[in-house]
């Protein structure tokens, strides 16, 4: 499912769980680190964060 959206091009929207509340990211693909599990978006502000794969519910 994750590395399937990976693949198209542009902004994604990620709904996942931070610290037991829901949260929402958008942005472009930047890295996938599969040793620690996370995933890093970077979006128009030039902002990254980085996601626990784990705590991904869905991605848009």
């Amino acid at each position: 499912m994750i590395l399937k959206a990976l693949k198209e091009n542009g902004d994604m929207t990620i709904s996942y769980y931070e610290n037991g509340m829901l949260q929402t990211f958008t942005g472009r693909y930047h890295d996938l680190n599969l040793f620690d599990q996370t995933l890093c978006l970077v979006n128009k502000e030039k902002k990254r964060m980085t996601i626990h794969i784990a705590g991904i519910q869905q991605i848009h």
